[in-house]
């Protein structure tokens, strides 16, 4: 009796453990299948252009889209004066100097300073992509022609002799005087204008234009400060 009672208490929990085996792996294949369903249900609506999809990552060529706002970005101010230099010619009296003639060069100024952010100095490590979100770090606005803010074209000198003019000095001499007090002139106006700052807004409406319409929903620019020379 006690050998027939054992033996089929023996077979039932064999059966047991078999049947929570199966389930369990019936379970895990089934998770496998869904998550590949969900995997490949997305793949398949985005390619299928199907309402309700998933959100897609956009496809971006960074490079292509800063070489495009690298030429939207700058900003240009143009200043405008008019300024002289005066070399007198003295003979030294004993209680006074008595001018015998002058010499004096007048110079109309148009000058032009071109700001912006130099696109090319952003790295991979400058541009963050999360999904839909975009992040860019900026480097900062700098005058791009600080050293030929003279439009020559646009600009006269006249020079003007008295009596007799001073002989150590010359026409040449004064107009490049005057010439760089005016370069130095033209930045500092531009600089109180602001030209940075309006630098640095064209690079983040720019760039905020272009991804979005690469397809981020999401568009965050970084701007630094710049300094004037």
């Amino acid at each position: 009796m006690n050998d027939w009672d054992d033996s089929p208490s023996k077979n039932r929990g064999a059966g047991c453990a078999g049947s929570a085996g199966i389930i369990m792996g019936i379970v895990a294949l089934l998770l496998v299948l869904a998550l590949g369903v969900v995997i490949f249900q997305g793949q398949l609506c985005n390619y299928l252009s199907l309402p309700n999809c998933p959100p897609k990552r956009p496809v971006v060529n960074i490079g292509q889209y800063l070489e495009k706002a690298n030429q939207l970005t700058t900003v240009k101010f143009t200043d405008v004066f008019i300024m002289d230099a005066k070399e007198e010619n003295v003979i030294d009296a004993i209680f006074i100097d008595i001018p015998i003639g002058a010499l004096t060069v007048v110079y109309a100024v148009y000058g032009e300073v071109w700001a912006g952010v130099n696109l090319d100095e952003i790295d991979p490590n400058s541009v963050l992509i999360e999904e839909e979100s975009v992040t860019i770090s900026l480097p900062a606005p700098e005058i791009q022609n600080a050293g030929n803010v003279i439009v020559e074209s646009r600009s006269e000198k006249y020079v003007y002799q008295e009596g007799f003019p001073p002989s150590n000095t010359t026409a040449i001499a004064l107009t490049e005087e005057l010439e760089q007090y005016a370069s130095n002139q033209i930045i500092n106006d531009a600089c109180n204008a602001g030209i940075l700052d309006e630098a640095n807004k064209n690079a983040e409406l720019v760039l905020q234009v272009l991804f979005e319409t690469a397809g981020f929903t999401e568009v965050n620019i970084i701007t630094q400060s710049g300094h004037c020379p």
